[in-house]
């Protein structure tokens, strides 16, 4: 049999016919938050997870990083980090929130269940995993974004003497003291090596923008702007593009003296209409008006130990980290179904409900200003109302 039939509800109901009503893929934050939401509908469901424990993939990033959300907006539903807590927590705590968040609710997690396959069919949605099926009628997909690392594809890439690694094998900054290391991706990731890198020790450090975004410091004044998102996002999006203007002006002055791109469009839009989350900056600023970082145009090719860049010039790193985000693995899974395109985007409401597809909710995919946590909320509260009043 494929699993055990273990529910997230107390009573755990032996179906042996592997068809389950619903079935939530994945048991980070979205699948959690789906799970209890569901709970507190009575709506039965399994939930399964590829990985062996809740917060797996906190578990493999650096021992550095932390959220870049304030913990107020960065919990799940009634659930309260333990006093003492950072304002931005650590990977370890948001690692024990989750888990003790599954303990207090009783959501028991099949663990280990890696799918390979889903197709549609009449009854719902048939899900592969190894030599096992099992069909669902309610799919809820809450895998998350960063699934797999994309690393882009550089001339001359197989020629570099040095390494060149993704931002998702990035250890302690201290690892890196002495070395000469190009970051490329002047994003969300991107910044976040980077304001670890410049508390380190490195012998160069370059940064690689292609193109610009608007950017936020973690705090103005001492105070964390992460505690007025809320409000933020209550703004139109033009409204909000200003704000976030303003906010970067104020506290970093006019960015045309570092050689910034220019961002196309404002940073609200950026991340609404995009999905792109805005860079949020502890450091990366400074070391670059001081000189600690040095800011460098697009990568055109490697040769050898040279990094060619689109101005002519050459510099000669030992580490390349590729901040270029990350692909889900929904064009895997749907294979030759039409459902996700080839990036493994699917259609959605900002709900997480496919538009075309019935019964399937994809949820956990887009960042907002508050939180991944807010978001996840909100999506999995639709889907407790849609599928309790059925």
């Amino acid at each position: 049999m494929l699993m055990h039939a273990i529910f997230g509800i107390p009573e755990a109901i032996d179906m042996t016919d592997e068809t389950a009503e619903v079935i939530i893929i994945g048991a980070g934050l979205s699948g959690l938050s789906v799970a209890r939401a569901l709970q507190k509908v009575g709506v039965r469901f399994r939930i399964i997870d590829a990985a062996q424990v809740i917060g797996a993939s906190w578990a493999a990033r650096h021992a550095g990083l932390r959220l870049n959300t304030h913990r107020q907006l960065s919990t799940l539903p009634e659930h309260a980090y333990p006093v003492g807590t950072s304002a931005f927590p650590s990977k370890i705590e948001v690692e024990e929130h989750l888990r003790s968040f599954a303990r207090k609710h009783a959501i028991l997690v099949e663990f280990g269940v890696m799918i390979s396959k889903i197709q549609r069919r009449d009854n719902g949605f048939e899900l592969t995993a190894g030599n096992d099926v099992v069909t669902a009628k309610t799919l809820i997909v809450a895998t998350g974004q960063e699934r797999t690392p994309h690393i882009p594809n550089i001339s001359g890439a197989e020629s570099f003497t040095g390494q060149i690694l993704h931002a998702s094998a990035f250890q302690a900054a201290s690892h890196y003291d002495g070395k000469r290391v190009l970051v490329i991706g002047g994003g969300n990731s991107g910044f976040d090596l980077m304001n670890h890198l410049s508390k380190a020790a490195p012998a160069a450090l370059w940064l690689s923008a292609r193109s610009g975004s608007a950017i936020l410091p973690k705090r103005l004044f001492g105070t964390s702007l992460h505690r007025y998102a809320a409000w933020v996002d209550m703004l139109p999006t033009p409204a909000a593009d200003l704000l976030i203007a303003a906010i970067q002006k104020l506290a970093f002055g006019n960015l045309d003296k570092l050689g910034w791109p220019k961002p196309k469009v404002g940073g609200a839009t950026r991340l609404r209409d995009h999905g792109h989350a805005i860079p949020v900056d502890d450091g990366t600023i400074a070391a670059l008006l001081s000189g600690k970082i040095a800011l460098v145009g697009a990568v055109t090719s490697v040769d050898g130990a040279r990094v060619l860049l689109a101005n002519g010039d050459a510099i000669t790193p030992e580490i390349i980290i590729t901040a270029t985000g990350y692909r889900t693995n929904l064009a895997t899974l749907f294979q030759d179904t039409g459902i996700a395109d080839a990036t493994g985007k699917i259609a959605t409401e900002n709900t997480g409900k496919a538009q075309n597809v019935e019964g399937l909710w994809v949820i956990g995919q887009y960042p907002t200003i508050q939180s991944y946590f807010r978001t996840a909320q909100f999506q999995a509260n639709a889907v407790a109302r849609a599928l309790g009043k059925r």
